[in-house]
């Protein structure tokens, strides 16, 4: 009787056995988990997450994720499930966006923020100008650009003096040019674009072309509206009007006139002096970012009005050309990173029965 249970025992763990390969065949059918991959030597863990544009923060279709042997394409809503042997390196490309290579946690979901290329960027940035965006456009100007005016003067100069409204557009194959001068600064690898577009100027409509140029600064392509000077060397002819052809009409449009954002400063500026650290400095701009690292694209933590005072905690680190400043707004445990052309120095007024204080330099 003993053999006879043992035999019952070892046949129902078999049919178990037999039930679980199964169902994980099953499953591996699905695109689960791949079959065309490599004995794993550690334990397989799935690896789920969503990938997404680092500007828009919009979900990215058909992204590509290579993780040693293994493929898989994020669906509409930018998500994907593939499985890693532990920590291995992984390689997200997309079209339209710079690659990227990530080391993930084993078991933890991820949020792959993936950085526009520049025709995708120029792209975004004529979308907003199309619907009248255009704080959410200033966003991607050059920060050497942004010094010349705050976020509300270019809003105000865009919705005042803007001679034509985009109906649509169309944004041309990117082209690099070896180097680039821009407010008196060179760039490498200057990005081109010619943009094509159907206007509407004084209630006639026409067809416009024009180049773009765009250059990396906080790892993101940053656009120069205009641009405020020429790249080298000097390209063809921009914003040349076509005459827009209708059955019943030809329409002959006025050429429009050269334009530059004002402000405007020299080529050569002068040098700027940094806010010195255990100092207080307050914000001039309408409003500037707290944001948690050295640059736009980090999380802002606090919108600090005009007038607000900060203690500048250390010398200002520089990124692509814009110093940053780590402060703590006074009187709160508020504390990151602003641009330092929100800030300027918090001069102390002397009481009436004080000495006036000689500057030193």
């Amino acid at each position: 009787m003993k053999r006879q249970a043992l035999f019952w025992a070892l046949l129902l763990a078999l049919l178990v056995l037999g039930i679980v390969t199964s169902l994980l065949l099953l499953r591996c059918n699905q695109g689960l988990w791949p079959l065309n991959r490599a004995t794993p030597t550690a334990p397989v863990t799935l690896t789920q997450g969503q990938i997404r544009d680092a500007i828009t923060r919009l979900p990215i279709v058909a992204a590509k994720l290579q993780a040693g042997v293994v493929t898989a394409l994020s669906d509409v809503e930018g998500a994907f499930c593939v499985p890693t042997l532990g920590e291995d390196m992984i390689t997200i490309t997309a079209p339209g966006y710079e690659p990227m290579q990530i080391r993930p946690r084993a078991g933890f979901p991820l949020v792959i923020d993936l950085i526009p290329d520049a025709s995708t960027t120029f792209q975004i940035v004529y979308n907003y100008e199309r619907q009248h965006e255009f704080g959410r456009q200033y966003d991607l100007l050059h920060p050497d650009v942004q010094m010349l005016f705050s976020r509300e003067e270019f809003i105000r100069y865009m919705e005042q003096h803007r001679p034509y409204d985009l109906i649509d557009f169309s944004v041309d194959p990117v082209g690099m040019l070896t180097s680039g001068v821009m407010l008196g600064k060179a760039y490498n690898n200057v990005a081109q674009v010619r943009v094509q577009a159907t206007v509407r100027s004084n209630g006639r409509v026409m067809q416009r072309a024009w180049l773009a140029y765009a250059a990396k600064a906080g790892g993101f392509w940053r656009w120069f509206r205009g641009p405020l000077l020429w790249p080298t060397p000097t390209p063809l002819s921009t914003d040349t009007p076509i005459p827009a052809m209708t059955p019943t009409q030809t329409l002959t449009p006025s050429p429009q006139p050269t334009r530059t954002l004002i402000p405007t400063t020299a080529a050569s500026p002068t040098p700027y002096e940094p806010i010195s650290p255990h100092s207080q400095a307050v914000v001039i701009a309408s409003v500037a970012g707290l944001h948690t690292g050295t640059g736009e694209e980090y999380a802002v933590i606090l919108g600090m009005p005009r007038g607000t005072t900060v203690w500048v905690l250390e010398w200002p680190r520089w990124v692509e050309g814009v110093p940053w400043y780590r402060v703590q707004v006074v009187g709160t445990d508020h504390t990151g990173w602003c641009k330092g052309a929100y800030l300027a120095p918090l001069l102390v007024v002397p009481t009436p029965t004080a000495l006036p204080a000689t500057p030193t330099r």
